[in-house]
């Protein structure tokens, strides 16, 4: 079978230990909240917006995904609480959103863009499998 790059890095990702992907979140949260945060925006509501979209890339909240977010990120919401999001973010136009955001902050800066699909595909991949709708939803927002 032939993988592409996009598919290794998924692989990659899925074979991370829920503590290595613990330090991706941190790293790559500590690089995008200061970026949100000088765009004048809620950059809590923000950042949850995006964390949230790929959590609900696959349909639905695992509870590793609910626990990455929780530890990692300094957001305290309840797991009903993320559901509710969720649940909101599940229709196409909150992707769309989510990809324009990213792009938009690519356009400043590439690394930032990096920092944001790293972040995404870490929850993607927090309970060790990324499917075929997270790949989707990740490929999206690279291209």
């Amino acid at each position: 079978m032939f993988f592409s790059d996009f598919d290794l890095l998924c692989q990659e990702y899925e074979l991370k230990t829920f503590d290595e992907l613990k330090q991706i979140v941190k790293e790559d949260t500590a690089v995008i909240r200061p970026v949100l945060e000088l765009t004048g925006q809620d950059a809590v509501d923000s950042f949850l917006m995006l964390v949230i979209t790929a959590c609900g890339a696959s349909g639905k909240m695992g509870l590793e995904e609910y626990m990455l977010l929780q530890e990692t990120t300094g957001i305290l919401i309840s797991y009903a609480d993320a559901n509710k999001m969720l649940e909101a973010s599940k229709h196409k136009g909150a992707r769309e959103i989510v990809d324009y955001f990213v792009d938009q902050y690519g356009e400043l800066s590439i690394d930032v863009k990096a920092h944001m699909v790293s972040l995404c595909l870490a929850f993607c991949a927090a309970n060790g499998d990324v499917n075929w709708k997270e790949k989707r939803f990740i490929k999206k927002l690279i291209d």
